[in-house]
């Protein structure tokens, strides 16, 4: 046999060997993958009907007492702590008073909370 063609059997073995490797490693891999997304699935199955309060909820609040919030010179603890929570997870790192009116002067806020 050639030096050639055995070089070339020896290469094609090791290709063959990495390419082992690797699959095993992609397998791996996805059953780390799999088992994490069951975590996942099952934390936002947990939370799902708590959503659904929420979007119920928000669903019932009036215009009239947006207004009356809005009109406060200072919000109750309650009223900020929910302001703040929900100016927080819609990503708005402002979290004044002045934010809080603004955002809730805003209506199409107010419908982005309601379509979470």
């Amino acid at each position: 046999m050639s030096r050639h063609f055995i070089v070339r059997v020896q290469n094609a073995s090791t290709q063959k060997s990495e390419m082992e490797q690797l699959s095993k490693k992609v397998s791996e891999e996805r059953e780390k993958l799999e088992i994490r997304k069951s975590k996942i699935d099952k934390e936002l199955a947990e939370i799902e009907p708590m959503v659904q309060e929420a979007k119920a909820a928000v669903g019932n609040i009036k215009n009239e007492t947006l207004g009356e919030i809005r009109a406060l010179r200072a919000p109750p603890d309650t009223i900020r702590d929910i302001l703040e929570g929900v100016l927080r997870v819609m990503g708005n790192p402002d979290t004044s008073w002045l934010a809080m009116k603004r955002f809730v002067s805003k209506i199409h806020y107010f419908m982005q909370i309601h379509d979470l």
